[in-house]
């Protein structure tokens, strides 16, 4: 069983790999091919592995007003962000909503939610700012290390994320 954290954005850099061709500089995700070459991988991942997955889902349901109704939200308001590691699992509602944390050390299923505990408020921000962080450092970047300049394009892209290529 492979314990590495692994997203969606993993298979396109992964497929890459599988036909010879390497991902392009502005893909977030990591080939998961050395999880099938290497086996003894599959706790940790290979050196500089993501430590946690963030997520988005978005819950709206553009056929009916319930959930905005029930949540007293608008529609574009009908989203959470996710940051999970092996420790601690924290929700982050668009809309106002109260956030959920959960301690999966000592809550694995998830059954109570942590997040209004005063003892946990520096864990929680700690989590909020880390969501906050990977968000930023994860959103769509194609054009931002490009300049249109009278000469054409410019692009300089920063070394690859750790984590964002396999080991040779």
């Amino acid at each position: 069983m492979i314990e590495a954290f692994s997203e969606n954005v993993d298979i396109f850099p992964t497929l890459l790999e599988l036909i010879g061709a390497t991902p392009p500089d502005f893909c977030d995700g990591a080939s998961l091919l050395p999880f099938l070459e290497q086996p003894a991988l599959a706790a940790s991942g290979p050196e500089n592995w993501r430590s946690a997955v963030q997520f988005e889902f978005d819950f709206r349901e553009p056929n009916s007003t319930i959930i905005e109704s029930i949540f007293g939200i608008r529609q574009d308001q009908c989203a959470i962000s996710v940051i999970r590691d092996h420790e601690a699992k924290y929700v982050h509602f668009s809309g106002g909503l109260p956030p959920l944390f959960y301690d999966l050390r000592e809550d694995p299923e998830e059954l109570h939610n942590a997040a209004q505990d005063p003892a946990l408020a520096s864990r929680i921000l700690g989590y909020a700012q880390r969501l906050l962080s990977m968000k930023l450092e994860h959103s769509d970047p194609r054009l931002a290390n490009t300049r249109a300049t009278g000469f054409g394009t410019i692009h300089r892209a920063d070394p690859p994320r750790p984590g964002s290529q396999s080991p040779t």
